[in-house]
């Protein structure tokens, strides 16, 4: 009856260890794709800002020359302030997730 415990107590133990690699290897693949989505959304807002910024330029050039109106002055300038906030938005998350990710590797 001894050996019989012993060899489902290893037994027990081997399928936690299967248990804890396949954790680790979900948790890893989870960092990853995280991190692929938050450096994909920082690219892509980067490029927003540029081109809002622009927009707001032409269009202050625009506004000043009587080409368009106030209102459409007043909406380029929005659109580029929120193009500002959502690069900061976009380096809050990566610090966020840093932060989540060093987490995992302090007690």
């Amino acid at each position: 009856i001894e050996k019989e415990t012993n060899v489902l107590v290893e037994n027990k133990e081997t399928l936690s260890i299967k248990k804890e690699y396949q954790q680790y290897d979900e948790t890893v693949e989870k960092y990853k794709t995280e991190k692929e989505n938050l450096l994909w959304q920082y690219e892509s807002n980067l490029e927003e800002l540029s081109m809002y910024k622009e927009m707001a330029a032409d269009t202050e050039y625009w506004y000043n020359n009587g080409i368009v109106s106030e209102s459409e002055y007043r909406k380029a300038n929005i659109n580029y302030a929120k193009a500002i906030l959502s690069v900061t938005s976009s380096k809050i998350e990566q610090i966020i997730y840093n932060l989540d990710l060093q987490s995992l590797f302090v007690e």
